[in-house]
């Protein structure tokens, strides 16, 4: 919390906080830390503001708002291209030998 969102939101007060706001740190981690982290923090920001919504600190969960295709999108992209996840790496199964290709000629 303290690396991530207090610097990005920390100057806002709970009850001003906007969907807008929690978009705006969304996209600025995307450019800093890997996709699976933007993920965590956005959920860690969201289960706070549950829990400060459910003691009436906050009137709604602003994090919620944030949709999770949006987030989604994150671990299928990188940080540094926007090559899905699926082409950025390589079929294992085609680099290994055939289990069924022999080793030795073996003449019956």
């Amino acid at each position: 919390m303290r690396v991530h969102i207090v610097p990005a939101l920390g100057r806002t007060k709970l009850k001003a906080l906007t969907p807008r706001d929690v978009q705006l740190m969304v996209s600025h981690l995307r450019q800093s830390v890997a996709p699976a982290s933007v993920v965590k923090i956005h959920g860690v920001l969201r289960d706070a503001l549950a829990d400060a919504e459910r003691i009436d600190l906050v009137p709604r969960n602003v994090a919620m708002s944030v949709r999770s295709e949006n987030l989604s999108g994150i671990l299928l992209g990188s940080r540094r291209n926007d090559q899905p996840v699926a082409d950025r790496y390589v079929d294992p199964v085609a680099y290994q030998p055939s289990r069924y290709t022999p080793s030795v000629n073996r003449q019956h």
